[in-house]
């Protein structure tokens, strides 16, 4: 995106130079394009709570963003070590040993149902699917066909009709 708007900045300015006026309100909307973007981005990832629909960001959202930007590290941890005793630490490389354990772990399926490593990756198994299967009750022949049957114009038409809009 950087080398996009110095590329098209360049552009801008070798078309104003040779008085190219169609190519310099293309690139001059291009550029337009990518800050609106970049300006909602700052918007939203600052935070801010109540705005207009078309508020467009400005220094307050940078200063905004980069305020909570500072209240998302982590200065202490609890955990609990090797020998099953909580500790606190303080100890930034420590904290970060512990998350990336934790999230590699979670990422390659390694932990079981109380967020433990069990150092082997999930496998799935098939060895309650019978017992699930027998307290599902059946349905009804005229439910099955209702299952299967194609939608009319009509019931899609109600179906977008009662979605939220952008949806």
């Amino acid at each position: 995106r950087k080398s996009t708007k110095l590329f098209l900045y360049a552009a801008l300015r070798i078309y104003l130079n040779e008085e190219n006026w169609v190519e310099v309100a293309r690139v001059k909307e291009e550029i337009k394009k990518m800050l609106r973007y970049e300006m909602t981005g700052v918007r939203i990832r600052s935070r801010q709570g109540e705005y207009a629909e078309e508020e467009k960001g400005s220094i307050y959202h940078y200063n905004k963003e980069r305020k909570k930007a500072g209240s998302n590290n982590l200065k202490k941890m609890k955990f609990i070590n090797e020998e099953g005793v909580e500790e606190v630490t303080e100890d930034i490389s420590k904290i970060e040993e512990i998350v990336v354990s934790f999230y590699d772990a979670l990422f390659d399926g390694r932990h079981d149902k109380n967020l433990v490593d069990t150092g082997v990756p999930f496998q799935p198994s098939d060895t309650h699917l019978e017992e699930l299967l027998s307290q599902v009750s059946t349905i009804s022949e005229d439910a099955k066909t209702n299952l299967v049957k194609e939608f009319t114009l009509e019931e899609l038409k109600n179906i977008v009709k009662s979605c939220p809009n952008g949806k």
